[in-house]
């Protein structure tokens, strides 16, 4: 089975580009999932040089679209699109991103041992 879509680099993939992408996902009847992040986290969910962002993609298979800036109605949050041919795929990369965010929550000190 091919491989997953490559994450076409952070900065890259501009706003329009990306509605385009999603609605294509849509109209071949892909499933879409929506995952809140705070503005703030973003950069944990992309991880270094989209490391973390790549890794849920090809453990999910998903694609996964994180907006270039914040929402316009609540700019301290971005809505991160999530879209997989199949639901359980979708839900599986929506639990990866909340699992990096909540894994910063519980990193008070001295959070060793991290890594691959």
């Amino acid at each position: 089975g091919g491989g997953g879509a490559g994450f076409g680099g952070a900065a890259g993939a501009n706003a329009a580009g990306q509605a385009v992408q999603l609605q294509r996902a849509l109209s071949e009847g892909q499933v879409h999932v929506t995952v809140i992040v705070p503005n703030n986290d973003v950069g944990l969910v992309i991880g270094k040089g989209g490391a973390t962002i790549r890794s849920i993609q090809e453990r999910s298979g998903a694609n996964v679209q994180i907006p270039q800036s914040p929402d316009h109605d609540n700019p301290a949050i971005r809505s991160v699109n999530i879209t997989h041919p199949n639901k359980e795929g979708a839900e599986f990369a929506k639990t990866l991103i909340e699992e990096v965010l909540s894994a910063k929550q519980n990193q008070g000190g001295g959070g060793g041992g991290y890594g691959a």
